[in-house]
């Protein structure tokens, strides 16, 4: 009789000898197993049968306890968001002397501005002339690439 009881496949004690005190090496290299306490069991598949999903018997169900009020609204979706309309989902509430909406947004537009132009003290000139070059460059290539196809062909 298989140990499981046929539950999900068969456990089994194999008729082979269960614990050979010697087993002998599968490499020349490595020598013979010696005091071996290994047991050997099978285990072999259920046959095949169409699956019935139930609770066993004897198992009392919960009633159900989700409502509609357990569920979230709708999500917005992103370019649907806003400042306001988001703030409706926020679960924790907003801690009080701390910046948000407008002001928040207007500080950090100071900051930004600020650092970038103490970077770039051109206001973003350099990086056109820079644009400026890698096109100018651009053309120079297109150029050098007519005049070796014209003088190869």
């Amino acid at each position: 009789m298989p140990i499981s009881g046929g539950m999900n496949g068969y456990i089994y004690i194999s008729e082979k000898p269960i614990c050979p005190a010697e087993i002998s090496s599968p490499l020349r290299e490595m020598t013979t197993i010696k005091e071996n306490k290994v047991v050997f069991v099978f285990y072999k598949l259920p046959h095949f049968h169409p699956h019935v999903l139930r609770p066993p018997e004897g198992v009392n169900m919960p009633q159900k306890s989700i409502r509609k009020r357990d569920l979230l609204p709708p999500l917005a979706l992103w370019h649907e968001k806003t400042a306001i309309g988001h703030s409706r989902f926020l679960k924790r509430p907003i801690p009080p002397k701390s910046l948000t909406g407008p002001c928040l947004a207007k500080l950090a537009h100071q900051l930004v501005s600020g650092t970038c132009v103490s970077r770039h003290e051109d206001h973003g000139k350099g990086i056109k002339r820079k644009l400026d070059d890698l096109n100018d460059n651009k053309k120079k290539r297109k150029k050098r690439n007519k005049k070796r196809k014209t003088t190869t062909a």
